[in-house]
């Protein structure tokens, strides 16, 4: 049965918004592109958008149904939990990936001579507190702490704007690589991160309307989150240049650090760190959050905690072995993990979930 409703569709809105920003503000995508990195995130939120109002349709017929309820329906008790268990070892994954480029971030900037285990285990222990409180109290923080993300934001971008610190002329010239840079900046990167990983969102089904709400939010969430980082990306190129973008491993970071206001406001990276950090922390905790679900629908358990230290532990020891040094670590996750791993879990278990619960609804209608 259908759990008591406990999300708001703006809370969803803010989970989800939040979510996009993530480490998307730190990682600097569609760099293939050069000064069209901006267009590049505009092309891949468009292209986004019809597959993620093809998976809300997973729900048509069963809006009861929980994300991995869905996924046994569709391949059969059996593989449907193995295909389940994939999905929650994805989330974990994917959640020590963001956790480790926080700690990355942190390690560069304000805590170089901190070992990465008290880094990675101080957020964990937070992320942990959030997911021991469950959803409700997750949705209800997202919202606030999105209002301090988009406010400093907007902040940033008025600073640089009125003291002339961007340049239009820095964006020219657009298409220099031709149309093919465009589209070799959105496949595979772009369109599965940060878009791609909005799948996460199908696991929160059972705690909202249903799935019109759920496409309804997210299409809004895509098409405001897009435009929002193609916005950053703008900013950062018209303040930076195309040369110091693609060589500054935070060019967000250093875009701000370039505001100096009569040698009074300035220095404001510190604060552009603690709200990246808030991204990145409402961001691991919903794949958190979703991989203990996965467990607990795979395992039929009412055991919250157990399944949270499981999966937090999971993610520190995750963070901490899977890379050697953080240009390791960005190699794979900009190369590998979207070819490899993104397509598979993102696009095509999905889509073959839909089509074989359509086959078996039509097979079912016939015989009766």
């Amino acid at each position: 049965m259908h759990p008591r409703l406990v999300i708001s569709n703006f809370q969803l809105f803010s989970m989800m918004l939040l979510f996009l920003f993530g480490s998307a503000t730190i990682v600097s995508i569609g760099q293939e592109a050069r000064q069209s990195a901006w267009i590049a995130v505009l092309v891949g939120m468009l292209m986004y958008l019809p597959f993620f109002a093809l998976f809300t349709l997973l729900y048509k017929r069963h809006p009861e149904e929980t994300f991995p309820t869905i996924l046994k329906i569709a391949f059969g008790k059996l593989v449907g939990k193995i295909i389940c268990m994939l999905y929650v070892l994805y989330f974990i994954y994917i959640g020590a990936r963001v956790l480790r480029d926080f700690c990355e971030l942190l390690l560069l900037t304000s805590m170089k001579d901190t070992p990465l285990v008290i880094v990675g285990g101080v957020m964990t222990l937070v992320i942990a507190y959030a997911c021991f409180l469950e959803v409700e109290p997750i949705a209800r923080a997202s919202v606030l702490l999105l209002v301090v993300f988009v406010g400093f934001i907007v902040l940033g971008f008025f600073l640089l704007f009125f003291f002339d610190v961007m340049n239009p002329d820095r964006m020219h010239p657009i298409l220099a690589e031709g149309i093919g840079s465009i589209f070799r900046a959105v496949f595979p990167l772009i369109l599965t991160f940060p878009f791609g990983e909005m799948v996460v969102f199908l696991m929160f089904n059972q705690f909202i309307k249903g799935e019109k709400s759920l496409r309804k939010m997210g299409t809004r969430a895509v098409v405001i989150g897009g435009v929002m980082l193609s916005m950053l990306s703008l900013i950062s190129l018209t303040t930076l240049g195309e040369h110091l973008v693609g060589s500054s491993t935070i060019p967000l970071l250093v875009t701000v650090q370039q505001v100096n206001i009569g040698d009074i406001i300035q220095r404001m990276d510190m604060l552009a760190i603690s709200v990246l950090i808030i991204g990145g922390f409402a961001k691991v905790t919903i794949f958190a959050y979703a991989a203990i679900l996965g467990i607990k629908d795979i395992y039929q358990t009412g055991s919250h905690k157990l399944s949270l230290l499981l999966v937090t532990v999971s993610i520190l020891t995750t963070t901490i072995f899977m890379s050697d040094n953080a240009v390791k670590h960005l190699e794979i996750g900009l190369k590998i993990v979207p070819v490899w791993i993104h397509i598979p879990m993102q696009f095509v278990i999905p889509i073959v979930a839909l089509v074989m619960i359509q086959l078996k609804s039509r097979k079912k209608s016939r015989s009766t």
